[in-house]
């Protein structure tokens, strides 16, 4: 069986779901699999089954630390990573997988702020550039979306498939009976100017707040709050919570 490490951007403690539904679960049915995460506490590397931390402070040199070959790697999010397996010679398939644009973030924030606009639009151009340049070395690329490839990467001519986050249905919590007549509707996540929350709450004012039932989840409390006070403030469906585990939202 072929071997697959796939190293994560994501830290020891974080919740890993997105990324193990897929590659910790239906892929080993094809490939023997190793996972890396990464580790501020620790200062060695540690395992745990399948899964490698690694020390947050040794992850410009993680791959003289691999102890085996690998026929696949497989990189998320980080392009500095990116680049030390992005080699000529290499002996195994590379791919990159790529959950949200993140370097027209900073670009796209200047242009709903109106701060330092031209200089944020030379830094991603040039920026882009380059992530482009890492990324066609690869084998494949693995976006979230159709959508992303066609937007920002549509000169990317290497192979692809669009991975989109989502819910593993046979791990999916059962579903409870609603006894209201409303309907319930739920937000989880973070609130700010880039999300254009506004809009969302912009919609239910043309809906009876009798009729539905909205629940918001975020660690942006007051700015969510503020934006519900100033667009609906005399709505009483809406209720503002501060962002809990994955764990206690499904109860």
């Amino acid at each position: 069986m072929k071997k697959l490490l796939f190293i994560s951007d994501l830290f020891k403690n974080a919740d890993h779901n997105a990324i193990e539904r897929i590659f910790n679960g239906y892929l080993k049915e094809f490939y023997e699999i190793d996972l890396i995460f990464f580790t501020k506490d620790d200062k060695e590397i540690s395992y745990e089954e399948n899964k490698i931390f690694i020390p947050y402070s040794l992850k410009k040199e993680i791959q003289k630390h691999l102890n085996k070959h690998y026929d696949i790697i497989i990189v998320r999010n980080r392009f500095d990573i990116l680049k030390q397996f992005a080699k000529k010679d290499r002996d195994y398939k590379l791919g990159f997988q790529l959950s949200f644009p993140h370097t027209f973030r900073r670009y796209y924030e200047a242009q709903i702020t109106k701060k330092s606009l031209f200089r944020k639009k030379i830094e991603y151009e040039i920026k882009n550039l380059y992530e482009k340049s890492l990324i066609k070395k690869c084998d494949f690329f693995l976006p979230i979306s159709n959508a992303m490839k066609n937007l920002f990467y549509y000169d990317i001519q290497i192979d692809y498939f669009p991975l989109p986050l989502g819910i593993d249905p046979i791990n999916d919590t059962q579903k409870k009976k609603n006894s209201s007549e409303k309907i319930n509707f739920i937000y989880i996540g973070a609130i700010d100017k880039l999300r254009r929350f506004d809009t969302i709450l912009k919609a239910f004012l043309n809906i009876d707040q009798n009729l539905y039932k909205f629940d918001i989840f975020t660690p942006h409390h007051i700015y969510a709050n503020n934006l519900i006070q100033t667009i609906m403030p005399k709505n009483r469906s809406i209720n503002l919570h501060s962002s809990l585990p994955r764990k206690e939202l499904a109860k």
